[in-house]
């Protein structure tokens, strides 16, 4: 939970990498939270549809930056541009970019900055 708090965080940041760990923790996250809106808003929605359509887009649209951002951060960390995004809007482009968030980190720097750490102690998470 501690992860993809962070990532929420840094919702913003399009710079930088982010780890397979960080990428997959929040899209762990971020796909319960789907459920959990899903399961609230077909509650909610029996009695107030108009309510639920308006929190429904609002929230979506508060989720829908930082998923960007952890995503294009990831494909930073396997060494690809963040360019690379818009290959999801391609029917054929969803394999390429799973086979590139499953890609290991680049060890060291690359194009985009240093490999992340853990934060504690500096060491690399992945290699």
């Amino acid at each position: 939970m501690r992860s993809f708090l962070s990532t929420l965080v840094k919702f913003n940041d399009f710079d930088g990498r982010a780890t397979r760990s960080e990428f997959w923790v929040f899209m762990a996250g971020y796909a319960l939270f789907q459920v959990v809106a899903g399961i609230t808003a077909w509650y909610v929605g029996r009695s107030a549809p108009q309510v639920l359509l308006g929190a429904g887009v609002t929230v979506y649209a508060l989720m829908l930056v930082p998923f960007f951002s952890v995503m294009v951060r990831r494909l930073h960390d396997a060494g690809r541009s963040g360019a690379w995004i818009l290959a999801m809007f391609v029917p054929v482009g969803a394999p390429f970019l799973l086979l590139w968030f499953l890609w290991p980190s680049n060890p060291g720097w690359n194009e985009y900055g240093p490999q992340p750490s853990n934060g504690s102690n500096g060491e690399n998470i992945e290699g």
